[in-house]
């Protein structure tokens, strides 16, 4: 598109650019975004908008800054593992009584259950636990880890790969998006 612009005098609202798979668009965006063309996708979300890649990042941006509260409400609970809304704003309630992040107060689940025994049932503890160990544990393997071996480690340990797997209706081109957000990763 960039020669149509530049050397056939084309308008950039004069072309359009078509492809099959929807993974596909990644490419395309970074190329308009590096030249600066304005571009629309038709039909669909930009990929970097997509749920399955929004998620992904969202664990990344977790195990690279763990009092993220955006990221990790947006993952607390995807895959599902038992930690409710009503839970989620029990903990928001007792981080701010405290001036800590959803993360301090999650993260002290492990040494302290009883901090949150008044604000949440046990069952919940629990489920707060395991993600507790989840986020700590790809921490520790984001330190020896290439980007690409750390979103394997997340898709496998989160469950999130099952979980789109298991998404009969849209789970295969939701996973060629996630391969391609893995490409990405790899080549940087």
């Amino acid at each position: 598109s960039q020669r149509l612009i530049e050397e056939e005098k084309y308008e950039p609202s004069q072309i359009a650019v078509m492809y099959r798979i929807n993974a596909q668009s990644r490419a395309l965006e970074v190329a308009c975004n590096r030249h600066s063309t304005p571009y629309q996708i038709v039909g669909g979300l930009k990929f970097y908008e997509r749920r399955e890649i929004r998620d992904v990042i969202s664990y990344l941006r977790i195990i690279t800054n763990p009092p993220d509260d955006v990221a990790l409400e947006r993952i607390v609970n995807v895959p599902a593992r038992g930690i409710s809304q009503k839970t989620v704003d029990s903990i928001r309630t007792l981080a701010r009584s405290k001036g800590h992040s959803l993360w301090e107060v999650i993260a002290e689940v492990d040494d302290n259950p009883e901090h949150l025994s008044k604000y949440v049932n046990p069952r919940a503890i629990k489920s707060l636990e395991r993600f507790s160990n989840l986020i700590k544990q790809l921490v520790d393997s984001s330190y020896h880890s290439s980007p690409l071996e750390l979103i394997d480690l997340i898709l496998e340990r989160s469950g999130y790969k099952q979980l789109i797997h298991d998404d009969v209706e849209r789970g295969h081109e939701r996973w060629e998006n996630i391969l391609e957000f893995r490409g990405s990763a790899d080549a940087y």
